[in-house]
């Protein structure tokens, strides 16, 4: 899989998150698979980017800082889904 050979590589950052019954492009899916896929991506965004961090959006609530870095991101979160 994907994230074994990014471990592989030396990522030592990589997490894997299933949703059952996807098909790929899970963020453009129907709610019932989008809504899990996003829960995950805004805990690992919680986790990569601390609670009260404006640096980046200094105008923006956190849920919504967390919504514009992954629309920042979602290259790079696409290729590791």
């Amino acid at each position: 899989m994907l994230a074994g050979r990014l471990r592989l590589a030396g990522l030592r950052d990589v997490t894997l998150q299933i949703v059952e019954g996807a098909r790929h492009e899970t963020l453009n899916e129907v709610p019932l698979y989008r809504e899990p896929a996003l829960a995950g991506l805004f805990a690992w965004l919680d986790r990569i980017v601390p609670a009260g961090d404006t640096a980046a959006h200094p105008r923006l609530n956190a849920r919504d800082q967390r919504a514009a870095l992954a629309g920042a991101h979602r290259r790079r979160i696409l290729l590791c889904m």
